[in-house]
């Protein structure tokens, strides 16, 4: 069963801090009060935008930041921002009484940022007592969200209030429209081919493994395999690549899992996340960095390393998708998609790599989603002003909508750049 959100009052004591007073044997106690909490979840494809955003805005709305994961805004997953409201000094106790708003900051995937923003599931975040450098260890509180960042539109995602959706959840409201999300599909550097299409992804990721020679048309190669790699369901880059290569967001896939210490490749097993049951093989990465990662340090794989498959005695290559922003720097090969080779920014694997990101603006290379900010005031904690999160979500989109391509430093195409649309993600693109 999922957990239950913690209750929180404006009563609650959220921190007890003693201070020894100067030249006094006492001790001054300092409570801790919330009082609006903005929770945020969602997408770490987007987080190298979002989180320098987030930053920016909590900084300039005079909140102090308290806990982070990494010193750089740009690279954090997880933070925590707490402003002073008011202070109050009991005259007979000493006892300081401060009221504080706080926003908590934790990404952990577009899809289940979308559950605990539209459901009473909740997920963990900091303590509002938490300070300094932090790990997610430290995410054990546990709540829903009130504001969400997503890799793709609600409806064409696993959850929604459709008929079939894997949960059904509240409809969220949009804050806006963000950026195209540059997708990549991504090997090792010894993969022999080039290029891969939607139909040979669909075989792919629905058989789990499949000959090199589907790919490249060398029977010679049929004694070397290709295997899928992915993301969980919590995933909205998963979405993105269902979605775009006709799959659908509930399709049932064979996804394997490398395993960089034992180096051996096995399908994935079955689950549970955010109280949703998966089988076999419908598992995978948590994170697009992890993805990347793992299939950059899969070069030198052969058949023995394919547990529980004979079928290929020779080499063993994995091929997934990421975002763009999570390949660069990595010892990665880029794949055309359909005939047509992506924007991506840093490589130095691939020869002939777009240098300019004309192909999504223009149309020709289909791999991108729009990311959005959604909200739901209807999970605000306790004493939170409900008025008060469409104002946060609303300034939030707009000031990640008005960046360009080049502020965002690779890997996104600004929404004013782009000289095309789609209606979902997945559907036919067309001219604005």
């Amino acid at each position: 069963k999922p957990n239950k959100p913690m209750k929180n009052t404006k009563s609650i004591l959220l921190a007890v801090i003693a201070a020894t007073a100067v030249g006094s044997a006492s001790a001054q106690t300092t409570n801790v009060v919330a009082r609006n909490q903005f929770n945020v979840a969602g997408s770490t494809a987007l987080g190298s935008i979002t989180m320098k955003e987030l930053d920016a805005y909590a900084i300039g709305q005079s909140y102090t930041k308290q806990a982070w994961d990494n010193a750089t805004p740009a690279s954090q997953k997880i933070a925590l921002y707490s402003k002073l409201a008011s202070s109050a000094t009991n005259a007979k106790t000493a006892v300081v009484t401060e009221t504080k708003d706080f926003i908590n900051v934790r990404l952990v995937g577009s899809e289940g940022g979308t559950v605990v923003a539209g459901s009473k599931l909740t997920q963990g975040f900091l303590g509002l007592g938490a300070s300094g450098l932090i790990t997610s260890s430290a995410c054990t509180n546990q709540q829903t969200a009130t504001l969400t960042f997503s890799d793709v539109d609600q409806e064409s995602g696993s959850f929604s209030g459709l008929k079939g959706a894997r949960a059904k959840v509240a409809t969220l409201t949009k804050a806006g429209d963000l950026a195209a999300i540059n997708f990549v599909w991504i090997s090792s550097t010894n993969f022999p081919a080039s290029n891969i299409t939607a139909q040979q992804a669909r075989a792919l990721f629905t058989a789990g493994h499949l000959p090199l020679s589907f790919f490249t048309g060398d029977a010679n190669d049929s004694t070397n395999g290709v295997v899928a790699v992915g993301r969980d369901i919590d995933s909205g880059t998963r979405i993105a690549y269902l979605a775009e290569t006709g799959l659908g967001a509930l399709a049932s896939l064979k996804q394997y899992v490398f395993d960089t210490v034992t180096t051996n490749v096995s399908l994935s097993t079955a689950g549970t996340l955010n109280g949703v049951s998966y089988a076999a093989g419908d598992g995978g990465e948590s994170s697009g960095g992890t993805l990347c990662t793992k299939i950059a340090a899969s070069a030198n794989l052969v058949g023995a390393n394919l547990s529980g498959v004979t079928n290929y005695p020779g080499k063993i290559y994995l091929i997934g998708c990421a975002g763009s922003k999570d390949a660069t720097g990595k010892a990665l090969k880029v794949l055309s998609y359909n005939g047509v080779t992506p924007y991506y920014p840093g490589s130095t694997v691939i020869t002939g790599v777009q240098t300019n990101q004309n192909v999504i603006a223009e149309g020709t290379y289909s791999m991108w989603t729009i990311g959005r900010l959604y909200y739901n005031a209807a999970n605000a904690p306790k004493g939170t002003d409900k008025a008060a999160i469409p104002t946060v979500a609303n300034a939030l989109a707009a000031n990640i909508a008005t960046n360009s391509s080049a502020g965002f430093g690779g890997g996104f195409t600004a929404i004013g750049d782009l000289k095309v649309k789609r209606t979902i993600e997945g559907a036919p693109i067309t001219t604005k």
